[in-house]
């Protein structure tokens, strides 16, 4: 006779299982594994499985973990810095930023995504689409990303981007490394796209820059969208500050619709490329305003655009990325509100979908243990009507309690595990300091 496996039973008083979708009190899941076996009230899982482990959670909200899907974690320590400009910080001037960026080295990139990847597990983000510049002089960068991301036990799909500033001959190199990249993930025995169960996936990564410098920027789509199906991928393309990035009319006559592209930071092509873009918008609301993205999210939804919510480096707290979508959207467009229930449902399935990934962002039988427990004593009573709105106003990274990806526990009881914290603050602060240094020669 085989045994049945024994798993664990986690019992909070609220469960959000399909996000956007009314929670459900008392109720909770069984897992077993890496993935979700059993969905149900307490009294259910507790009579179907007597002999579990029973994790009772009272307090607290069990919810899909965050899906951050326009991430940098490599450029996170670039963005913290000062720029040379004292009274400007260092994130509000483009050209300084620009600098930081290309004098990263493995010395310096190393120990700031390492600090990034802890931030992003305690926030509640179990997957993250990571948008990675890939350097002339540095093609490995993608597979060192991908070993230090997946050695915190993130999900990550990771794009390997031109420089900012690169012209047209950087972005053929960079599609070079993209695909000995992706060569090396199939030939690793890594799963498909298609397979729940990958931790790490690529995707090809174009700038709108390098297009618009390119002699032949037909030819360059249809070299990187080709790519991307030769590997059952998307296009993850990014845009840029200044007009004179922007010949919006030429690069909305390109054909975008033979291949899936995520666009970010492009919102003076949407208008353009809504009816034809086969993929969706990234949507980065604590930095987006720099590139003059003016569309509403809830239009978009409205009109069947998929829009995903990223924190583009930006904040160490995906609550801030909730919250300032919340806020910017409604005070803009207050006749066509986007609700809580919205959001949640973005930042998690939404996004998962979004990016291709199979049974993630859903806490349903046969998903992936992707998943956050949340501390919710909000200071008014909490049921399933108001809890979208209550986790919104006072969520944040501090409410996090555990975090599990692949049923992995990576934080528990708000400390990320296996993990000297303070060896890796003080290896990323003397990194930025020599990134610092090394930008202002």
């Amino acid at each position: 006779m085989i045994e049945r496996q024994l798993g664990t039973l986690i019992l909070p008083d609220f469960l959000i299982q399909r996000p956007g979708e009314r929670p459900k009190a008392n109720w909770g899941i069984r897992i077993a594994g890496s993935t979700i076996q059993a969905v149900g009230s307490h009294q259910e899982l507790l009579l179907a499985f007597p002999k579990d482990d029973r994790w009772r959670t009272p307090g607290q909200t069990l919810s899909p973990g965050f899906v951050d899907a326009h991430a940098h974690l490599s450029y996170m320590i670039v963005h913290a810095l000062a720029g040379a400009d004292p009274d400007r910080h260092g994130f509000l001037d483009p050209s300084w930023w620009r600098r930081a960026g290309n004098a990263l080295t493995e010395r310096t990139l190393v120990p700031g995504l390492e600090s990034a990847c802890v931030n992003a597990l305690r926030t509640g983000v179990t997957t993250v689409s990571e948008a990675v510049a890939v350097p002339p002089a540095w093609p490995g960068i993608l597979e060192q990303v991908r070993e230090i991301v997946a050695r915190r036990g993130l999900r990550a799909v990771i794009a390997g981007l031109p420089p900012a500033g690169g012209d047209a001959s950087q972005a053929w190199s960079t599609l070079e490394a993209v695909e000995r990249f992706l060569q090396g993930l199939s030939q690793g025995g890594d799963p498909s796209p298609d397979d729940s169960g990958a931790l790490a996936q690529g995707a090809v990564g174009l700038s709108l820059e390098a297009l618009a410098q390119a002699e032949d920027s037909g030819g360059l789509l249809q070299a990187a969208q080709e790519l991307a199906a030769r590997f059952r991928t998307f296009l993850h393309v990014r845009g840029a500050q200044g007009e004179a990035a922007w010949p919006s009319n030429r690069l909305a006559s390109l054909p975008w619709e033979r291949a899936r592209s995520l666009l970010a930071h492009a919102g003076p092509l949407l208008p353009l490329l809504e009816q034809r873009l086969k993929g969706g918008w990234l949507y980065a609301p604590l930095s987006d305003d720099r590139f003059q993205a003016g569309e509403d999210l809830a239009g978009l939804l409205g009109r069947g655009l998929p829009v995903g919510l990223g924190s583009d480096g930006v904040s160490v707290d995906f609550f801030d990325v909730l919250r300032a979508a919340f806020l910017l959207h409604n005070a803009g467009h207050p006749a066509r509100p986007i609700t809580p229930a919205q959001l949640w449902r973005m930042a998690t399935e939404g996004n998962a979908r979004l990016l291709g990934l199979a049974k993630v962002g859903r806490l349903e039988p046969g998903w992936q243990a992707d998943l956050l427990l949340l501390d919710t004593n909000p200071p008014t009573p909490l049921s399933p009507e108001n809890l979208y709105a209550q986790l919104l106003r006072y969520g944040s990274r501090h409410r996090v309690q555990a975090v599990l990806a692949g049923g992995k526990m990576l934080v528990c009881e708000g400390v990320v595990l296996n993990v000297d914290l303070a060896g890796v603050r003080a290896r990323a602060h003397r990194a930025a300091q020599r990134l610092a240094e090394e930008a202002r020669k």
